[in-house]
This record gives C-alpha cells, structure tokens and sequence, in this order.
C-alpha cells in the first residue's frame, strides 16, 4: 500500500490527493507527488523562512504535495487557522532559507486540486509527451 503524506498535527489530506496515490498516479511528469514526509515538511519549512516578516505574502501557510521535477516549483494545499483546506498554491520556492523580498516566493492559487491538475499539469503534458518518452516507456514496462 502507498504510503500518504500527512499535513500538521496528523491532519488528513483532501480526498483528490488521497485518491491520486492510492490508483498509483505518482508520476504526473513535469510534476510529481512527493512521497517521503519529512521531505514534504522540509519543503513546508522553507516556505516558511520565506514568508516570515517582512514578506507581506498572502499566504501564510502551506503543505506540499507535489514538486514539478524541472524546476523548484512545489503545489500544496493551503492551510488557513491551522486547517487544511482545498485550495492549492503553486509556489517557486527560492531556497534563500531566509524571509524573501516581494514578487518572491511567486505564488498562483488555484480552487481545488482538479483545478490544479487541469491548468497546470494537462498543458504540461502537451509539451513534455511525444513519440521518444512513449517509445522510452514501452522499452521500461512490457504492456499488459
């Protein structure tokens, strides 16, 4: 069984992310689910540096679930008076360990996790899947 990430004090993700790594669907390519959860709380402390004063940012917290593999841009879930809610935020994290000056950490909310998936991981399917990487992943995994 996949093992689920979960976000402060033991809280339970929402149902879309839990749904995602229990039909095994890890490997979104650009992104890709983080699977280990003191990396996930790794990344959640250094948004956390980021955003400590003086950055105004407009999010205060945050638990990711997701790291786009080309570059250092992370999806989690908002966290709002110490409760996960279904908004996800995709954050490029700048990895500076301390409070950063404004347009930084750059940010973009979406409603929900289908939102997420549908305007940040679908269009970058469009560009990242073409005749090498199937070829490439016919040669990996015998089809069933």
């Amino acid at each position: 069984m996949r093992r689920l990430l979960t976000g402060p004090h033991a809280q339970e993700l929402p149902v879309g992310y839990r749904w995602l790594v229990l039909k095994g669907l890890i490997d979104l390519c650009p992104w890709y689910l983080i699977e280990e959860q003191r990396q996930a709380e790794g990344f959640r402390d250094e948004l956390l540096r980021e955003i400590a004063s003086p950055n105004i940012s407009p999010i205060k917290d945050w638990f990711p679930f997701a790291r786009r593999h080309d570059r250092d841009d992370f999806a989690g879930f908002v966290i709002e008076d110490g409760q996960i809610k279904l908004a996800v935020v995709v954050i490029h994290l700048t990895f500076a360990g301390h409070p950063e000056r404004p347009p930084w950490p750059s940010m973009h909310r979406f409603s929900t996790l289908w939102s997420w998936l549908q305007a940040e991981v679908i269009p970058a399917w469009e560009e990242w899947v073409n005749e090498e990487e199937v070829k490439a992943l016919m040669n990996d995994q015998p089809l069933e």
